[in-house]
């Protein structure tokens, strides 16, 4: 019922080539779109359209976008053909209804009693690949993928948001590099980007690798697809889908035991001793006191007997830890755990 990409080399080499109503045969170009692969895999076809008969061009136009059939196909299109195409063009030599018909035929002209018929199972590899470069499942790989990873990068430690997204990622590019749609070092310039993500989570503000590692990633999904016309489809389906899933969690469920950790969730009330930075934090410098939240590196410490909005250099510290003010920049009182002072 459907002979296209690999599956047009296996029909065309059949000694007696049948199809039923509605089939398709053809669109097999190759991924990447390189000459050197366009006419090897034309070549290929080609020569097995010509030991079964075939017409070689017509096949050859199936695979190279630069092949003109008058009346058939134009230059820089892909040839497929329905069943009643290919029928009227000689390419499948009968039309059949099903497959007990096709066994009947079978039966007739070889004149066997019995025919087995095999029908193979994809083994696990290729059934990750055939979910993977699904062009429907694609979008949602690529979403549990985004939604993950950013909630485990809001997030302190490594917990089941993370786990999910990497595991949606990898069925992502382990899929299409099985189906030899990537190349391995397609998931290599991802894994880059995460990298250069996590650095840019140590170094405060926002900077060279948060902007690079954010291109890598991009650019290693846009590479992981077959054609960029389904990449650029995909890849802006996940990203709104990811942008109002998000949406929804900040929202609707910080509130909640599971999402609490995400945000601080704590106001700043002058009354409970909440002062805003002035001239004189110049003179903290050096001086000792206690996170009252999280550091995220950003958060609330007491020092003294007031309390401050205060940054690390990137460190997560919990609340309750002794800190030490390190330095004052500005209008911002950088510290760190005064365990790692003593360490």
């Amino acid at each position: 019922s459907e002979a296209t990409s690999a599956g047009v080399i296996i029909a065309i080499s059949s000694k007696t080539l049948m199809a039923a109503p509605g089939a398709t045969i053809g669109a097999a170009e190759t991924r990447p779109k390189e000459e050197k692969y366009i006419a090897y895999w034309s070549s290929a076809l080609r020569g097995a359209a010509e030991k079964t008969g075939r017409n070689p061009k017509l096949v050859a136009a199936m695979a190279d976008a630069d092949v003109v059939i008058e009346g058939v196909k134009e230059k820089g299109k892909i040839l497929s053909l329905t069943t009643g195409e290919a029928l009227e063009l000689g390419l499948i030599d009968e039309q059949v209804k099903n497959l007990e018909e096709l066994i009947q035929k079978i039966t007739a002209s070889e004149n066997m009693e019995n025919v087995e018929v095999a029908k193979p199972d994809m083994n696990l590899s290729e059934r990750i690949a055939y979910i993977a470069t699904n062009p429907y499942i694609a979008p949602v790989l690529l979403t549990i993928g985004i939604v993950g990873t950013i909630t485990e990068i809001l997030t302190p430690g490594f917990g089941i948001p993370g786990i999910l997204g990497l595991m949606a990622f990898g069925l992502f590019f382990g899929g299409n590099i099985i189906s030899g749609a990537a190349q391995t070092w397609v998931l290599a310039l991802f894994i880059v980007g995460l990298l250069l993500l996590v650095i840019e989570m140590f170094v405060p503000g926002f900077g060279v690798f948060g902007v690079a590692g954010i291109l890598s990633i991009i650019g290693s999904m846009i590479m992981a697809f077959p054609s960029p016309e389904q990449a650029l489809t995909s890849i802006l389906i996940a990203l709104v889908a990811s942008g109002l899933i998000i949406y929804f969690l900040v929202k609707y469920l910080v509130q909640t035991p599971i999402f609490d950790r995400i945000t601080l969730g704590i106001k700043q009330e002058k009354s409970e001793g909440y002062i805003a930075t002035n001239k004189d934090i110049g003179e903290l410098a050096g001086a000792k006191g206690k996170a009252i939240t999280s550091l995220r590196p950003a958060g609330v410490a007491i020092i003294g007997e007031r309390k401050h909005d205060v940054l690390t250099e990137g460190e997560f510290v919990p609340s309750g830890t002794d800190i030490v003010v390190i330095r004052v920049e500005g209008s911002k009182i950088i510290v760190k755990s005064r365990e790692k002072e003593n360490a």
